[in-house]
Formats: structure tokens, C-alpha cells, sequence
């Protein structure tokens, strides 16, 4: 799937959703804390800046000559330090949007976050309240933060995410209350959003 006339910044493009969307929409600018862990994908079109999404300075170089913005910020930690970068990254990721005149964010959220958490299934709360309430609190400020933004924003809520190859059999709407989806599949939604203005202000939810 090519996006040959706009220019795409990614962040959080080393693992996971985001690193699929690199290799399906070739970004012009991705920023990577470890870029090792996409030394494997090649082409003139991506450029890669090691730094840190709390880094303004990282932050406005990826974003410079970019249209859209990409974010699939996540966190590894369910407790302590680092468990508020979706958050705080954001933060940093909204202002340097603004400053750079860029209009439209596509960013990757979670089932469970905002009213999609009421069409929950009990066993999906259950889960969220054990085992990772902090990460969806972090979540839900994000989330807050780009719809006050006033930008272009499309958030998707997937259930819970797996490795798996691409399908393309996937549901989007808002009445979705658990169970899987690929991150391969999530990517490619996402990447569609770019030229679509479809989904824009709303905040969907997708499973497998």
C-alpha cells in the first residue's frame, strides 16, 4: 500500500502497530529511540531520527515537511516510570504539530478508553482493572489532550493486540467489547486514515 504524495510522521515506529505502518505507508519521518530494531526496512523515502518523543528538538525533525502525523505511542511499563509516555509524548507531539502547521493526527488508543469502556465485555474490565488500569489511565489523558487540540484527530480503540500476519478481516465501529486483533491489521486501518477524512473526530473501536 503506497502513500506517494504525503509525507507521514511516525512515532513509536520501532515496535508493534507503528512498525507496521512504516512498512505500509513508508514514512518520510519516523522517530526511534533503538533504530536497530528497523534497520531491516529500506527505502529513499523513510528517514529515521534517533531521540526521544519527550525531546521537542527530535520531535519538530521528525516533523518538519510532514502532513500527517502517525502517533502509535506505547507503553512497556504497567507500573512506575515510563508508564505516562502516551501522554506526556503527546503533549510533546501536539505542540510541535502546531508550531509546524500540521493538521491531522491518526493516533492508536485502546478498547477501554473513554465511553468505549462501558461496551466492554466483564472480562475485558476485569482485565483492565487488574492488570492494566495505569497504562488506559495514561490512555485516556492522551486522548483528551488531542480532542481539545483542536487538529484533525482519528483515534482507534483495538481490543487486545497479537503478531499475526495481515488479513484484512477486521470490524470498526462502536460496539465492539473485546477478544484480539492483529497489529498488522490495526496498521493498515490506520494508514488508510491518511487520505480519508471518513473517520476524522471520531474514536472507534476494532477487533479481529
Amino acid at each position: 500500500m503506497e502513500n506517494s504524495s504525503t509525507k507521514v510522521a511516525v512515532f513509536g515506529g520501532t515496535n508493534g502497530v507503528g512498525k507496521e505502518c512504516i512498512k505500509l505507508a513508508l514514512a518520510d519521518g519516523t522517530l526511534a529511540r533503538d533504530p536497530s530494531k528497523i534497520s531491516n526496512i529500506t527505502s529513499q523515502n523513510l528517514r529515521i531520527v534517533q531521540g526521544d518523543v519527550l525531546d521537542p528538538v527530535k520531535v519538530n525533525e521528525v516533523l518538519k515537511g510532514s502532513q500527517v502525523v502517525i502517533n502509535s505511542l506505547g507503553s512497556r511499563a504497567l507500573k512506575g516510570p515510563g508508564v505516562d509516555v502516551c501522554s506526556k509524548g503527546t503533549e510533546k507531539i501536539l505542540e510541535g504539530m502546531k508550531n509546524n502547521g500540521i493538521k491531522k493526527i491518526i493516533t492508536c488508543s485502546s478498547l477501554g478508553t473513554g465511553d468505549s469502556y462501558s461496551k466492554c465485555s466483564i472480562f475485558t474490565k476485569f482485565f483492565i482493572w487488574a492488570i492494566i488500569s495505569r497504562p488506559i489511565a495514561d490512555k485516556e489523558i492522551q486522548e483528551d489532550m488531542i480532542k481539545k487540540s483542536g487538529l484533525d484527530f482519528v483515534i482507534i480503540r483495538p481490543t487486545g493486540l497479537v503478531d499475526k500476519a495481515f488479513t484484512g478481516k477486521y470490524k470498526v465501529g462502536f460496539d465492539v467489547s473485546g477478544g484480539t486483533v492483529g497489529r498488522a491489521d490495526v496498521a493498515h486501518w490506520m494508514v488508510k486514515q491518511i487520505n480519508s477524512d471518513e473517520w476524522v473526530g471520531k474514536c472507534p473501536s476494532m477487533e479481529g
